[in-house]
């Protein structure tokens, strides 16, 4: 049975931003690979392996969304460049992905996300507003191959969440802070280069 997307859809668990991952990745993939045809787990297998770019091609909510998400890394990456004394923030358009302009909305969450207390709180920020644009594009989207793409794109944020390590992030974070103590100390700015 080759394309039955009403029945691997139908297969598959609910995915909450607020609650651990449901289904495995390789779990979704051995899914896709028995119920879709070579084209579309090849597209899947794209998403899979960071190569949006390539499924941005054949799937236009796949494009949509990696011009939304590079418009604001491209934001973020401007507010930490001024912040840095620079005036020119990085040119993070990729290849395929057109540059669509949110404005005011993006502006803002792209503040939010900088101005967040910790590193941890900014990257659920971002990670929560990168599922927000994923379930705005689902909105017509229907046991067909661009639901699937935009599941596996909320897998993939699922999967980078739940690697997060709490206690050796917290390790590190002591260990940059007791090189940086270091560094300020005696003057040896290049230690805390080192650390980092």
């Amino acid at each position: 049975m080759r394309n039955s997307y009403y029945y691997l859809i139908a297969s598959l668990p609910y995915l909450s931003f607020q609650k651990p991952q449901a289904l495995s990745i390789s779990e979704f993939s051995l899914r896709c690979n028995s119920c879709l045809n070579r084209n579309d787990v090849d597209l899947i297998q794209c998403i899979l392996s960071g190569n949006l770019n390539k499924a941005a091609k054949s799937l236009k909510v796949v494009g949509e969304w990696l011009s939304w998400d590079i418009e604001l890394r491209g934001k973020l990456a401007g507010l930490r460049a001024k912040a840095k004394g620079r005036d020119e923030s990085p040119d993070l358009t990729e290849p395929g992905a057109k540059a669509l302009n949110y404005n005011l909305e993006s502006h803002k969450l792209a503040m939010d996300i900088f101005s967040a207390a910790s590193p941890m709180d900014a990257d659920e920020l971002h990670e929560s507003a990168r599922w927000r644009m994923i379930e705005a594009l689902e909105h017509g989207q229907y046991f067909n191959l661009e639901w699937l793409a935009l599941y596996c794109l909320k897998l993939k944020i699922m999967e980078r969440r739940e690697s997060f390590d709490t206690e050796a992030g917290m390790d590190r974070v002591a260990v940059i802070l007791t090189a940086a103590k270091g560094a300020y100390g005696t003057g040896k700015d290049e230690e805390l280069s080192d650390a980092a």
